[in-house]
């Protein structure tokens, strides 16, 4: 090695949908080195790991070059982030979640001597780390949970004076109530509801007992904030929220915009119940 090795990441602090830049300096030319990035989450550790090669100056720069092997290869800005794994002991098909939206992922990045195998080593000698805070919820968000005649969730206002544009933000079959994209969607400009509809609080506990009023007073709620820009709202979904988001657009007069992410173009599972009729389930 040329001196002292250094890790580089710009920024050190940032939201999840911002690219950030990380580099290595210090090393001796054509160097190899393995990048790894380890996050605890609550009981859930995930991590992955890239080769690299230092450039003839003893640098690494990873939206410059490639990666040549680990969990991922080729340029990749990213790519210590997107590909993360449940590290080994983990449950399979374990999924990275963040509950408290208050508080970062703590990604922690080290540089490695050569190109080795770093997936469930904690110990491995280190020429130099650093900590990335990864946010969902950029500085002036206000959080307030909602709990307004059926409707429960928790409302996200952007930092600022003015109105914005509303959004619904529901995801799928596991019911609950999850923040995460509400928060961010705040961070980016729009009033976002994270709604629950099932199995959270004194909601149904059976996504078959739901029915779309309960959607349309949420709509309504909504576009009464003093922050929500009318004259309609935007229902976003993934799963069964994106089924229930599609028909929101169908049915629903104030729904003006919707994305649906993996989900059904029909009624699925059982039919939805509105005002004194049953939409039909596709058979």
């Amino acid at each position: 090695m040329s001196g002292q090795v250094a890790l580089l990441v710009s920024p050190a602090r940032a939201l999840v949908d911002v690219p950030v830049d990380i580099r290595v300096a210090g090393l001796s030319p054509r160097q190899p080195v393995t990048l790894q990035a380890r996050l605890v989450e609550g009981t859930d550790r995930f991590q992955s790991y890239a080769y690299y090669r230092a450039d003839d100056s003893g640098r690494v720069a990873v939206g410059q070059q490639p990666s040549l092997g680990g969990l991922y290869t080729g340029v990749e800005q990213m790519g210590l982030f997107w590909s993360m794994q449940p590290s080994p002991g983990q449950s399979l098909g374990q999924r990275l979640d963040k509950e408290n939206v208050t508080t970062p992922h703590l990604v922690n990045i080290s540089v490695h001597e050569g190109h080795v195998d770093v997936m469930g080593e904690d110990t491995l000698p280190r020429l130099a780390h650093t900590c990335v805070e990864w946010w969902y919820m950029a500085d002036g968000v206000k959080r307030m949970p909602v709990k307004e005649g059926r409707i429960r969730g928790t409302l996200f206002l952007p930092p600022g004076p003015g109105k914005f544009p509303g959004v619904l933000d529901m995801y799928g079959v596991l019911g609950g109530l999850t923040e995460r994209r509400a928060a961010l969607l705040a961070s980016r400009g729009f009033t976002a509801l994270a709604l629950a509809y099932f199995n959270y609080d004194d909601l149904p506990k059976d996504v078959t007992d739901i029915d779309l009023d309960y959607f349309e007073e949420a709509t309504d709620w909504l576009l009464r904030q003093p922050s929500v820009l009318g004259p309609g709202v935007g229902a976003l979904g993934i799963s069964k929220g994106g089924e229930i988001a599609l028909a929101m657009a169908v049915h629903l007069d104030k729904v003006a915009a919707v994305i649906s992410i993996s989900s059904p173009t029909v009624i699925a599972t059982a039919p939805l119940p509105y005002k004194d009729s049953l939409l039909p389930a596709a058979q």
